[in-house]
């Protein structure tokens, strides 16, 4: 390819950048690294549940969708239990994760002072 304007090989890593951070992405936030299916249209179905599921959570929470989240969503999907049941452990993740927030700020505005 050298033949191409570095502006056109800039381009083009940019979008593979974009493209390797998507996956990153759905490897850590959707937990995709474990495959339930080895066949083509299993592996898609999953993709595509792993994606919606995520990115609905994520609009409903207007936050990054934690993994205890989407290992609640697995559960739920599967059959392996109720959304009645998980809900108040995951509303105490959300909340520590919150208070956690809140510590961190704090620190970072008191260092910010010194």
């Amino acid at each position: 390819m050298l033949d191409l304007p570095a502006y056109i090989l800039g381009l083009i890593y940019r979008q593979r950048w974009t493209i390797e951070l998507f996956f990153r992405w759905l490897k850590v936030y959707a937990n995709f690294e474990h495959m339930i299916s080895h066949n083509p249209r299993g592996v898609e179905t999953w993709f595509y549940v792993a994606m919606i599921g995520t990115l609905l959570m994520s609009l409903y929470t207007q936050q990054e969708p934690s993994t205890y989240a989407f290992t609640a969503m697995r559960l739920i999907i599967s059959g392996q239990a109720r959304y009645e049941d998980l809900a108040p452990q995951l509303e105490r993740f959300a909340r520590e994760r919150e208070l956690a927030r809140q510590r961190y700020a704090k620190r970072r505005a008191a260092k910010k002072l010194v």
